[in-house]
């Protein structure tokens, strides 16, 4: 059903666009007779033997025999041994005095395997037409860290040029382009070259293929050498990245258009070294189930059917360097997933100029001139999701996700709203988690009940260098080997050993700046698998309406405003539909288990439900990963400060429950100190008097793995693959 879904929405887009464009074929695989466009089937044509852009996938003995081009452009000439098209077939090729080449068709084709331009070398190349490419296979000759299967490959030195374009593509990583910069090594990197790929103007739309239709055998994967689906562990799935962006230092510029998932991701990067994106003007979206995408869990969620796919807009890793303007994230599971780099979003105002750098020599190769304001929005599942270090800035942007502005599930990372107009569905403007995305296993399973103790103690004590007491630091005097106790009055004089102390877990950052924000931000790390985190909470120029707050955050959903019946009928769907599912070796999957919790979190029977606990689910339920609910609690390991600087407010509107707050601005509500160390605040018109209070937690070694350089792995943080 979702096939033909997306073949009947396929056709009719076909059919909406020029009469010069691609006619769908006829089922005899022959193009109908009004259709002036070139069609091809892979059958017809010999195998090249170019599938060598990316070393050390163990993909080319698969590849071989199975890889077509259409026009292969190599230092700026036709390779005509390699190409399956010349000057003179009904595809326009010529050349002027800007490109080396440019290529005008309107194309059809049928099969596996198939690129219609690769360009390597010190080339040129202009591209423009409708192209229509279908594959109805398993996947299993696909690739789109080699290539295989992208349609156009900007590669080694190309700068590849792709201007008003309708492109519509089915079959798993069946890609629309690939930029592919300088060869990594694994152990450094070559020295870069430019290699551009430049799209202006264009129509994209993706399929990919249901997921679960690969190959006998195939389960999810962050390995290279066969992953034609993302690491479901993410929670998201499908069969396509849209773009994929590889190697050293590749630059990727997109002006003025529209590029839809229908499952997985838009815009990748993987198995790179500091790429650059420059997005502007454009809309990257994922296609809804209904218009045959992949589930987003709309049912279980409560959501609008046609509102959410599953997929990301971008992909950060490798030290990606991502800069978006003037953009729509639509129906997106998440804007972007951060595994390694700097995102960085804004709108467009009239007038401004913004210089498009190469990303291999940081000379200007364009720039972009805004003639009117263009704001940037986010109409996403989540805002962005963090699972490795890196920064995310937004700025003048309007976010208005199903759920939290931010997700965090590891690593040392940044975050930052400056200037936003943040309106989170759930309410929630920082929600962190333990990372739940750390295993390839076909379940995920969590223990009943709220947990409330810390998975591991993360403090540890040590011997200060200071060489003398410094403001505003605590000191601890050790007792015995376990025992420490703070410091009343610290001094220089005497002879005395002072100890500081320290988390292990990581440093993260939420600054809020230049706007009114209203919303809750919570730390639910340390519970179920990891280290407690330090989560520091800054205002400048800014004012916060809400509740920060220590917390346990199982996988759960809320069932305020839902009919408890409705939601337990659409588990029991996705249990039906589990047990027609082929993965791996098995023959159906397990059914999702799940529990009633009260208002307090209490394990109960249905009529006193407030949430719905869910302690087992399947890889077909992707879509349940990052999904929880907060119960207030300190488990000891993770801690949250806050700073409220001069001329910023806080207005608390619930119970906070935190471990420091340097009030500098205004803080409204009535404040206590606890016997634990932390600080609880309640709602209250009294303002809380200047000062701090409570200890300030410092991170000591962070525990998270570095995900810059050559990273490989989209998911967990992995070098072994776009675990993306």
């Amino acid at each position: 059903m979702k096939k033909l879904l997306a073949l009947l929405l396929a056709a009719c887009l076909i059919l909406s666009m020029s009469a010069a464009a691609f006619a769908s074929g006829e089922a005899s695989g022959e193009a109908s007779a009004e259709s002036e466009a070139a069609y091809y089937t892979t059958e017809d044509m010999e195998p090249s033997s170019y599938a060598y852009q990316v070393s050390d996938t163990g993909r080319q003995s698969k590849d071989a025999g199975h890889v077509y081009i259409g026009y292969d452009i190599e230092d700026g000439e036709l390779v005509a041994e390699e190409s399956a098209w010349t000057e003179e077939d009904a595809v326009s090729f010529t050349a002027d005095g800007e490109y080396d080449a440019v290529i005008d068709m309107d194309v059809e084709v049928e099969g596996a395997g198939f690129t219609s331009v690769r360009s390597t070398g010190d080339s040129t190349v202009y591209i423009t037409g409708d192209y229509y490419i279908h594959d109805d296979t398993d996947g299993y000759y696909a690739s789109d860290f080699t290539g295989t299967g992208a349609s156009f490959i900007s590669n080694l030195g190309s700068h590849m040029v792709i201007e008003d374009v309708n492109f519509i593509s089915e079959g798993f990583v069946r890609a629309f382009a690939m930029c592919y910069g300088t060869k990594m090594s694994m152990n450094a990197s070559a020295d870069a070259v430019s290699t551009v790929l430049d799209i202006r103007n264009s129509t994209v739309t993706t399929y990919g293929k249901y997921a679960f239709d690969a190959w006998e055998g195939y389960t999810s994967s962050a390995d290279t050498s066969i992953m034609i689906t993302p690491p479901y562990v993410l929670g998201i799935y499908g069969g396509i990245r849209t773009i994929n962006v590889l190697g050293t230092r590749s630059t990727l510029i997109i002006e003025g258009s529209s590029l839809a998932s229908g499952g997985w991701g838009v815009l990748s990067s993987d198995g790179c070294d500091t790429p650059y994106f420059w997005i502007i003007d454009t809309t990257l979206s994922a296609i809804p189930e209904s218009e045959g995408g992949m589930n987003s869990g709309w049912a279980i969620f409560g959501y609008d059917e046609d509102a959410y796919g599953s997929a990301y807009g971008s992909y950060l890793i490798g030290d990606a360097q991502e800069y978006f303007y003037g953009v729509n994230f639509e129906g997106l599971t998440y804007c972007s997933i951060l595994t390694g780099g700097d995102a960085f979003i804004d709108s467009i105002h009239a007038g401004d100029e913004i210089d498009l750098l190469d990303a291999a020599t940081d000379e200007v190769i364009r720039t972009y001139t805004a003639e009117e304001d263009i704001i940037s929005h986010v109409n996403t599942v989540f805002g962005w999701m963090a699972h490795n270090e890196g920064t995310i800035t937004v700025g003048d942007v309007v976010v208005t996700p199903a759920e939290c502005v931010f997700l965090y599930k590891s690593a040392d990372v940044a975050f930052t709203l400056d200037g936003t107009t943040a309106q989170p569905g759930n309410g929630i403007l920082l929600q962190m988690i333990d990372n739940d995305d750390n295993g390839f296993s076909t379940y995920q399973t969590e223990a009943a009940g709220v947990q409330t103790e810390a998975a591991s103690m993360n403090v540890s004590y040590a011997f200060t260098t200071d060489t003398a007491v410094q403001e505003g630091k605590t000191y601890y005097q050790r007792v015995d080997e376990d025992t420490y106790v703070e410091v009343e009055n610290p001094t220089d004089e005497g002879t005395v050993d002072y100890y500081e102390k320290t988390y292990s877990g990581n440093n993260v950052t939420l600054d809020l700046m230049n706007n009114d924000y209203e919303g809750d931000i919570w730390n639910g790390t340390g519970y179920y698998s990891e280290n407690g985190d330090v989560l520091t909470v800054t205002l400048t120029d800014a004012t916060l309406t809400g509740r920060i707050c220590l917390s346990t955050a199982p996988h759960a959903i809320s069932l305020e405003g839902r009919d408890v019946e409705e939601v337990i009928a659409a588990i029991d769907a996705a249990n039906a539909d589990n047990a027609t599912i082929v993965y791996g070796d098995s023959d159906g999957l397990d059914p999702i288990e799940y529990e009633f919790l009260d208002a307090d979190g209490n394990v109960c029977e249905q009529e006193d439900a407030a949430y719905i606990h869910f302690t087992k689910w399947s890889v077909n339920q992707y879509y349940l990963l990052g999904h929880v609910e907060n119960f207030v609690n300190v488990n000891g390991a993770a801690n949250i400060n806050v700073i409220v600087s001069e001329g910023s407010a806080w207005t608390v509107t619930e119970e906070s429950v935190i471990s420091y707050l340097k009030a500098e601005g205004d803080v409204y509500g009535t404040l206590t100190e606890n016997d634990d160390g932390t600080i609880t605040l309640m709602p209250g018109d009294e303002l809380i008097p200047a000062g701090e209070y409570g200890v300030q937690a410092v991170v000591g070694s962070a525990s998270s793995s570095s995900a810059s350089g050559e990273s490989s792995g989209e998911a967990s943080g992995e070098a072994s693959g776009e675990a993306s």
